[in-house]
């Protein structure tokens, strides 16, 4: 399954020293933005064009790894 972009950051945060984390985040920045608007566009296309009426907590709960 696939991370959230905020699930990516938290684990880098925790992952990371401090000084590589905000290496991580000044070099991937653009990266990260555009995926998130990805993901967001993703989720919105699947709910509009998917046939088994799902709802958005159930797109997120198969489409996103889930840190527990």
């Amino acid at each position: 399954m696939e991370q959230t972009i905020v699930q990516l950051i938290f684990e880098n945060w925790k992952n990371l020293n401090r000084l590589d984390f905000d290496e991580f985040m000044l070099n991937q920045e653009a990266t990260l933005i555009r995926e998130e608007k990805e993901q967001i566009i993703d989720a919105i296309e699947e709910n509009i064009f998917h046939t088994s009426n799902k709802t958005a907590e159930q797109y997120y709960q198969e489409t996103f790894k889930q840190n527990k």
